[in-house]
């Protein structure tokens, strides 16, 4: 209820966030999400993620630049979450002089990949990213395995989950994923919170969870700034903000944007470790 509400924290999806989007102008409520990679800052609606086509370039990069593999798959959900990182990496590999030679959109619910990945297979990729979440990359790169696909898998920052590796198993080693969370060199920060929650949770951390826990703290300072019932105080507090620098990670606020550095990580031995 926007008369009694003026900050939320979520909600967690692309489409939801957009739903959300005219509700929160129109009530002036904060709505504030973990998530929403594809989606833009405005208004009173803010996201705490990174942005997908940045993450993609990266993912390109790292295949085409860093690994030297010149022919490049997709297969990425069909939403704006997907669209927008397919238009990127297509964008980055070509930039970067290799090939997009498979590009496949995957539906939602979808449970059966064979069909599109004996397509992606037929045009002899050396390199296939994912877009997708949790589990069923896991599900995908299994399935892709039993057809005999043989590519280095990529992934983006929704890849790792609790149900990530009993989903893929063996199929999953060696994937490379985007992840904005530098788990090589943490810092005390962030070292205290991954304790803490493991203790309560009895779980690591996904991004989500960190990226929760900053909106949180950043609420906790509006409230310092701005009385419980203002939420245009709360709004021009959020984004007045240039830069945070929270258990995430540094989020430096532009126009619309929310830059963060990326780092990647791997599956080894059925671990999900940094690269």
């Amino acid at each position: 209820d926007g008369d009694q509400t003026s900050f939320v924290i979520g909600p967690l999806n692309g489409s939801s966030i957009e739903a959300v989007r005219p509700v929160a102008a129109e009530k002036q409520v904060v709505a504030f999400t973990p998530w929403g990679a594809a989606n833009k800052i405005g208004d009173f609606t803010f996201k705490a993620s990174h942005e997908a086509d940045e993450e993609a370039r990266a993912i390109a990069r790292k295949a085409v630049a860093d690994m030297t593999l010149k022919r490049l798959g997709i297969v990425y959900l069909q939403n704006d979450f997907g669209v927008v990182h397919e238009a990127a990496f297509r964008n980055e590999v070509e930039k970067l002089g290799g090939e997009l030679v498979a590009s496949e959109p995957i539906p939602f619910p979808a449970a059966d990949f064979r069909t599109i990945l004996t397509k992606v297979k037929n045009a002899n990729p050396d390199g296939l990213y994912i877009v997708h979440n949790g589990a069923i990359v896991g599900q995908i790169t299994k399935q892709a395995a039993e057809l005999g696909l043989k590519a280095q898998y990529f992934g983006q920052y929704a890849t790792e989950s609790s149900d990530l590796v009993n989903a893929g198993g063996q199929s999953l080693e060696g994937l490379i994923y985007t992840f904005p969370i530098d788990e090589a060199n943490l810092s005390e920060k962030q070292r205290d919170f991954i304790a803490k929650f493991e203790a309560k949770v009895g779980g690591k951390p996904q991004v989500a969870a960190y990226n929760a826990y900053d909106i949180y703290s950043i609420y906790v300072d509006v409230l310092k700034a701005c009385k419980p019932s203002d939420s245009q105080c709360m709004r021009d507090y959020v984004m007045s903000l240039e830069s945070y620098d929270g258990v995430s990670g540094k989020m430096v606020f532009e126009e619309g944007r929310l830059n963060r550095n990326f780092f990647f990580k791997t599956i080894r031995n059925g671990q999900l470790v940094a690269l």
